[in-house]
This record gives structure tokens, sequence and C-alpha cells, in this order.
């Protein structure tokens, strides 16, 4: 299993966006790892992977640095793991994306 950073309780946005870039990371690689036993047409949820043991059991797989649920997108044979920011609003310049933009 990948291991995960958990994000910093003080709000240091610094460090909340590196550990939730490199966490989201993380959730990319557990879906690819994911899809080499189950079918690649399928998005997986993050509750999917830590059930089926591709991630750990954590709040930082759980939610991203501010505690907003992760928002995977999947086409093709490719993923996106994508974060509101610091601002915890969708489509907004400070979104965090795994792979970057």
């Amino acid at each position: 299993m990948a291991a995960l950073v958990r994000s910093q309780s003080a709000p240091d946005d610094k460090a909340k966006i590196w550990s939730t870039r490199v966490n989201a990371r993380t959730i990319r690689i557990g879906v690819k790892t994911w899809w080499s036993d189950h079918d690649n047409s399928i998005c997986p949820e993050v509750n999917t992977l830590i059930e089926d043991g591709e991630l750990d059991n954590l709040e930082a797989v759980k939610h991203d640095g501010w505690g907003e649920r992760w928002r995977i997108v999947c086409a093709k044979d490719d993923v996106t793991v994508r974060s509101n920011g610091p601002d915890e609003k969708p489509d907004t310049e400070d979104d965090i994306y795994e792979p970057s933009r």
C-alpha cells in the first residue's frame, strides 16, 4: 500500500496544498493499480479503493487538506484526481489537479 501524508492541523495553506498534491497523486496511482484487477471502464470511489486494499484508511485519503471529498474523474485509460483547493469551491483557480494542468 502507498503511504500518505497527513495534512497539518495548523492553518498553513502551503503545507495543505503540498499534502493535498501528494495524496491526490497517491489516489491516482491507487486507481491505476485497482484497474489492473478490475474493469478499467469503472471509475472507483475512494471508499472502494480503501475497501479493496489499494489505499490506507486514513483521513487524508477520504478528504483533501480542507476536509473536502476528492473528485475522481476517469476518461478512457486515464484518471484525474481533483481537490477544490483552499477556497473549497469547485472550478476555481486554486483547484488542485493530479496530474497537474
